[in-house]
């Protein structure tokens, strides 16, 4: 029988503090009010108008990524997935996705949230380490999206500034991964937080061996990843075919490649507010737009209203979905303990 306990929180520390996280989501705010004045908020306000007809294409592609990256994880837990009732599920990817886009506390206290929610299901340490190789495999998917970025950047001679940036944004988030991934497959990185921190005597160890059951599942949970990134990536395309009044392959890969270059340089910033707009702007020249930088700058803002928007429905959802969030993470009680027959599939 599985002997963890699934009412186990998945803890972990917060890497930045939340004050910290909202004095700089106030910065980025001024930020983004003086790249609108300077590039005049008359012509950026007809700019986002006339892109409405493509609005739905855009929070459609927006949420399609989101739910491919889901399944990536739902991928890793293997048979244990069966375990999950759908709406639970449903309900812990929209609060992942509003808590990762909204609140001052990242993608990894947004994982951590989600693995709380499924922890019941599945149990505190499968939960765990689920949400600790999506993390990882997310930076690692990052840095295969922006070597190809940077590809494209270099074949239409778009700048030398931005494939340096992009390669060392891609060696910069391979690294991470890479090395979070091989702590977590060597190194015992669940035993070594069970021994340093309480919440994790129990549920660490217990990490280390679902990390180890679930590794042939790790390639097509990556695959996932890398779609979603992809997905992620025509949307982009469609966002600047909004502001510019075509469809360009070469720049939906460029715009991704600025939104990148933006998501590392903002990482510490809740949604990379005001970072985003200011790569946008700086590299408008890459996008063709250098005669137009309040459509480079729109084209950030309509990204930024598309996860916004998205973000509000999925709150929105959670909320009049009855027995959400609340109810799925902690307050149904026990679970009987489940048979791990799950292990290899």
């Amino acid at each position: 029988m599985d002997p963890e306990s699934p009412e186990r929180e998945v803890a972990q520390p917060p890497l930045f503090p939340t004050w910290a996280r909202l004095a700089l989501l106030v910065a980025g705010g001024c930020a983004v009010a003086w790249l609108v004045h300077s590039v005049g908020a008359h012509a950026v306000w007809q700019t986002i108008v006339a892109a409405g007809p493509w609005l739905p294409v855009i929070f459609a592609l927006e949420l399609t990524w989101v739910v491919i990256e889901g399944f990536g994880l739902m991928v890793l837990f293997g048979g244990w997935r069966r375990e999950i009732p759908l709406r639970s599920w449903a309900t812990s990817a929209l609060v992942h996705f509003t808590t990762m886009m909204v609140l001052p506390v990242g993608r990894a206290g947004a994982e951590a949230l989600r693995g709380t929610m499924l922890a019941r299901h599945v149990g505190g340490g499968r939960a765990a380490a689920a949400s600790s190789l999506m993390q990882a495999l997310v930076l690692l998917g990052n840095a295969l999206v922006s070597l190809l970025c940077a590809a494209v950047v270099l074949w239409r001679d778009a700048g030398n500034d931005l494939v340096l940036l992009l390669v060392g944004n891609a060696v910069a988030t391979g690294f991470l991964g890479g090395a979070l991934y091989v702590l977590l497959r060597r190194a015992k990185l669940g035993g070594f937080l069970g021994k340093h921190f309480a919440k994790m005597a129990q549920v660490g160890p217990e990490l280390d061996q679902h990390v180890r059951e679930n590794r042939p599942r790790h390639l097509p949970a990556f695959a996932f990843v890398l779609v979603g990134r992809l997905v992620q990536t025509l949307e982009y395309g469609f966002i600047f075919a909004a502001v510019a009044g075509g469809f360009d392959t070469g720049s939906t890969f460029i715009a991704q490649g600025i939104h990148l270059i933006g998501a590392g340089l903002g990482d510490m910033v809740p949604n990379q507010v005001g970072v985003t707009e200011g790569a946008f702007r700086w590299f408008s020249g890459a996008l063709g737009l250098a005669s137009h930088p309040e459509r480079a700058v729109s084209l950030a803002l309509l990204a930024r209203l598309s996860t916004l928007s998205m973000a509000s429905i999925c709150a929105a959802v959670v909320q009049l979905v009855p027995g959400a969030a609340l109810r799925d993470a902690s307050s149904l009680g026990p679970s009987p303990p489940l048979q791990d027959t799950a292990a290899g599939s």
